[in-house]
């Protein structure tokens, strides 16, 4: 009498496994096991890419700073572009003087998404002075090329894909309008899905007139978290909109619409950067009710505008400082 299964090859019993683990929903699992190097190294699955936005609201909150309306639009922004299907891929562009976190919160976002972080190999930075320094018509050719090979490339590999794109102002007029159709209400360009990327912009542009509103509510006596987003945004943009020395220059992703949400960062104040020294503190291993150190890095640091309340360098500088002044 034949034992029932005894002749039935092994690789059809697995296959039956992997189609009773599908079946219950675990695809978690399956995906481990039909790649098992993805236990290993880093995959395109929920394993690597949690796209955890609670995550991403505890950072914001502990992390970030005299940043409100940051705080508001980025976690509002993230969850739905995980919660519903986007017609297209999110489009994050961040705006204020250097030092007040643009930085600082594309890494928490990176964070957040990506088990590595900012190390994912999904994660794509790109730098106007270090990646596209020159500015013949032969060297902007290229740059559109590269541009246009890697997302498509990249995103093809991974649709959850994170593109940042620092120091935008130092970008080549019309670069940016290379990568428009990727920004499009498209389901599809090329045989790639796009919707699930995110593309995030850094700019200075646009940071004189958040500082001339944040100067002015602190001259009233208002307090700025009343700055709404409505009051920032207009002035902002025509900002944006006008400069013909950076990167936005000649693009057609303002007037097309394609920008899903443009962010001011303000000027921080003196008790914000206090808070982020002490944040830093923490993370270099030192005590953070060390009140001397913290105003010695302090008055290590510029200040400007009324009162001299306003900082110059805001989170960049203080990192070194803390390092000097805290051993």
């Amino acid at each position: 009498m034949d034992i029932p299964g005894k002749n039935v090859p092994w690789i059809h019993i697995l296959l039956l496994y992997f189609h009773i683990i599908t079946a219950s929903g675990k695809y978690h699992w399956y995906s481990s096991l039909h790649k098992p190097w993805c236990y290993k190294w880093e995959c395109c699955n929920e394993k690597w890419v949690p796209r955890n936005y609670n995550e991403l609201l505890s950072k914001l909150n502990s992390e970030l700073f005299g940043q409100h309306l940051v705080h508001n639009v980025v976690f509002s922004a993230i969850k739905g572009h995980i919660d519903y299907q986007s017609a297209k891929p999110l489009v994050l562009s961040f705006h204020g003087t250097t030092g007040t976190g643009k930085n600082h919160v594309s890494q928490l976002i990176a964070k957040s998404w990506f088990r590595k972080g900012m190390e994912s190999k999904f994660v794509h930075v790109y730098s106007g002075t270090k990646d596209f320094p020159y500015r013949s018509d032969q060297d902007i050719k290229r740059y559109k090329n590269r541009l246009q090979t890697e997302i498509k490339r990249e995103t093809k590999n991974c649709k959850y894909s994170i593109f940042i794109f620092d120091e935008i102002d130092s970008f080549p007029a019309g670069l940016l309008n290379s990568i428009r159709s990727y920004l499009e209400h498209y389901p599809m360009v090329d045989g790639v899905d796009y919707r699930n990327t995110i593309f995030i912009l850094l700019s200075n542009t646009g940071g004189n007139t958040l500082k001339d509103i944040t100067f002015d509510f602190y001259r009233r006596g208002r307090d700025r978290k009343d700055i709404k987003l409505g009051e920032t945004e207009k002035e902002m943009v025509v900002e944006v909109f006008n400069d013909k020395d950076t990167g936005f220059s000649r693009s057609r992703l303002i007037d097309t619409h394609l920008i899903s949400h443009y962010i001011p960062f303000l000027p921080l104040e003196r008790d914000h950067v206090r808070w982020c020294i002490r944040n830093e503190m923490i993370r270099r291993s030192l005590n953070p009710t060390q009140v001397d150190v913290i105003d010695e890095v302090l008055d290590e640091l510029q200040f400007h505008g009324v009162d001299q309340m306003f900082s110059v360098k805001g989170l960049q500088k203080r990192c070194r400082k803390v390092v000097v002044c805290g051993h």
